[in-house]
């Protein structure tokens, strides 16, 4: 949701306008701000399907039921410095998610620390957890950790 500013009200009695904004224009600015980051508090529940898609603005911590071997998707809406994560849970059967790193804008990117390589199938029952930063300097989601075999 865009963050709106409306004209600003001369209330400092100088007979311009820009330089202070009035109690009521502060109150509609900070709930604006505060409906736009509202949904980054959220654990947003996603069901990993072929042709699944997720927008990073609906929360910050994503929860995938995979129930099948699955190309993560990188998320849409990225905002520059955002961090996502991610618990990819493997419901039945052993699951490999993977990670496109194709050079379209908006894709994932891998270092040489953590590669794409090491996210390897996930257990049956258990769960993973993968962390990225948005990159916006360079279009790129950057995963930046990767932890394994959590659960029963």
């Amino acid at each position: 949701m865009p963050i709106v500013r409306t004209a600003w009200t001369d209330d400092d009695g100088t007979g311009t306008t820009g330089t202070v904004i009035n109690n009521a224009e502060k109150t509609a600015l900070y709930d604006q701000i505060d409906g736009a980051l509202a949904p980054l508090d959220s654990v947003v529940t996603m069901t990993a399907t072929s042709g699944a898609t997720f927008t990073s603005t609906a929360g910050k911590f994503f929860r995938w039921a995979i129930g099948g071997d699955w190309v993560v998707p990188p998320p849409s809406a990225a905002i520059g410095g955002q961090r996502i994560s991610m618990q990819l849970y493997a419901d039945s059967g052993p699951r490999t998610p993977a990670f496109s790193t194709s050079t379209a804008a908006g894709g994932w990117r891998f270092g040489t620390t953590l590669t794409s390589t090491m996210i390897t199938a996930i257990s049956s029952g258990k769960t993973d957890y993968v962390d990225a930063l948005y990159s916006s300097a360079d279009s790129k989601w950057d995963v930046v950790t990767y932890a394994k075999g959590y659960g029963q």
